[in-house]
């Protein structure tokens, strides 16, 4: 949709990627695409469901919005503006806020996201000038990695378990003697006299018990260890995924002028 003359105030325009050329005091309202203002935008609004949002004038008392896009701005006076990222030259008393928030020159308002840069930042008169650092919650996976830790601590503790009673049984003379004698016996190492056969083989009736719990020690050893290595694999990815999250957010104000608040914020 092109308009070229004014959009009068209380007036909808509603479109797919809408440009208009002269003043907007209406609303605008875009399901898509783009839209573009080039002269101003006084007392009304654009917004845009999934698009990009530029106003090549001056947008004063104005709400200016995007769910998915960018919206680029000149000069803003007291305007409420959110969208993914958010681009002004010259911000006076406004209301920001976005995934990104760049901003050359602000003075008074609230500007808040997960990544602000501002290149000068000062209060309006009697306005505050407050700046918001988007800070990811973490208790989630704060909480899911409290629970992958305790879990590890269970493995590795049945694990410390299994391979003691595994230890002990080893140290029986008879289990120890066998284990000693068998292998070599099964590579050929060894050969048993016909007086030594009956003693082994009665060596093996003995310890065949002692041999089943082994065995069944060491299955178990191996399920809790493999248990342990995947709850360490979660969490490492817990773990990852936490410091994304907080990396993701930084501010970074060239100059100051006058009292600035910069404050963190959980969300």
């Amino acid at each position: 949709y092109e308009e070229f003359g004014e959009v009068q105030e209380q007036r909808v325009i509603e479109g797919d990627g809408i440009t208009v050329h002269a003043d907007v005091f209406g609303h605008v309202v875009s399901r898509g695409g783009t839209i573009r203002l080039e002269r101003n935008l006084v007392g009304g609004s654009a917004r845009n469901a999934k698009g990009d949002i530029q106003v090549l004038g001056v947008a004063s008392g104005a709400t200016i919005q995007t769910a998915h896009g960018e919206v680029i701005l000149q000069r803003a006076e007291n305007c409420v503006i959110s969208g993914t990222r958010v681009k002004v030259e010259h911000a006076v008393n406004c209301e920001i806020m976005g995934d990104e928030v760049e901003v050359a020159s602000a003075e008074g308002g609230a500007i808040a996201g997960r990544r602000v840069a501002i290149g000068r930042a000062a209060p309006r008169r009697q306005g505050e000038m407050l700046v918001y650092v988007l800070r990811p919650d973490c208790a989630r996976i704060d909480d899911a990695m409290a629970q992958v830790s305790a879990r590890l601590e269970g493995f590795a503790q049945l694990l410390a378990r299994h391979r003691t009673a595994i230890e002990t049984l080893g140290a029986q003379a008879d289990l120890r003697k066998y284990l000693m004698l068998a292998p070599r016996l099964r590579k050929g190492e060894l050969v048993l006299t016909p007086e030594q056969e009956p003693q082994f083989r009665r060596l093996t009736v003995a310890v065949a018990p002692a041999l089943k719990e082994m065995a069944r020690l060491s299955q178990l050893a191996k399920a809790a260890e493999s248990e342990r290595q995947a709850g360490q694999a979660l969490l490492e990815r817990l773990q990852t995924q936490r410091g994304e999250r907080l990396g993701a957010a930084g501010v970074a104000i060239g100059a100051l002028a006058g009292e600035v608040q910069v404050r963190a914020l959980d969300y």
